[in-house]
């Protein structure tokens, strides 16, 4: 249970290195993102094989206890299901694996009799120490080129704002001076729209964001979403004669 909570601290972070980080968008264009794929699916393998294990070791060391055991696994389970929902309000991404490999590293420590825990001081200590620096300095997080926050953040003078994280997904506003964004906006429109925000969820584009402060809303009537409440109302007027 140590080991598997060691593991899930560094998996992350070794899966983010240059070398090892596939991106999906290229699996088929270049093929070295397949082997790339394939190691990664190892070293997020090695948690699941060690944690398993210990499990296992436990059921069947204690065969007749079996269904006790079992009931409390799956109790863990979904406590453990819902504590990571919960923690995905509190802590951004790059900081959840240290905070759950803790959760593991805590259970191993109990899990080991007092008259051994002497033995196990230097491998206590060397978690703790990576748990903590992994805590402090998590791994960044690379996005794919071809996602949307990133050719945005290619514009002059663009950067992120604000950040909020949740179990929805990472929201991410970044301003940038050179976004135009007006779909379906007719060439007749006399004015200008200016987008100086612009909202992102796991990298992907949710859409812009316009200060009413600063800009009036009369856009909206010269945009082809516009054409449906100009039907309404006429089919209103021709009702009423």
């Amino acid at each position: 249970m140590i080991l598997s909570g060691l593991t899930m601290a560094t998996s992350v972070s070794i899966a983010q290195a240059d070398s090892v980080r596939f991106d999906s968008y290229l699996l088929f264009a270049d093929y070295s993102h397949l082997w790339k794929l394939l190691v990664t699916y190892l070293l997020f393998f090695l948690p699941f094989f060690l944690g398993a294990l210990a499990i296992g070791i436990i059921f069947t060391k204690h065969i007749n206890k079996i269904g006790t055991l079992y009931f409390a696994n799956m109790l863990g389970s979904g406590i453990g299901g819902v504590l990571a929902v919960f923690l995905m309000w509190i802590f951004f991404p790059q900081k959840l694996p240290a905070i759950i490999a803790a959760i593991a590293f805590l259970a191993g420590i109990i899990i080991v009799p007092k008259e051994q825990r002497t033995g196990f001081t230097i491998i206590i200590t060397t978690t703790v120490a990576v748990l903590s620096f992994f805590y402090i300095s998590p791994a960044r997080l690379t996005i794919s080129e071809y996602k949307s926050l990133s050719k945005t953040l290619n514009l002059p003078h663009s950067k992120v704002i604000l950040k909020e994280s949740s179990p929805y997904g990472l929201i991410e506003i970044v301003s940038t001076p050179s976004l135009r964004y007006a779909p379906g906006l007719s060439i007749k429109y006399p004015g200008i729209i200016s987008v100086e925000n612009a909202a992102f969820n796991n990298g992907e584009w949710i859409g812009s964001l316009i200060s009413i402060e600063k800009e009036s809303l009369d856009y909206l009537l010269y945009t082809t979403q516009n054409v449906t409440y100009a039907i309404k109302e006429r089919k209103n007027v021709l009702i009423c004669f």
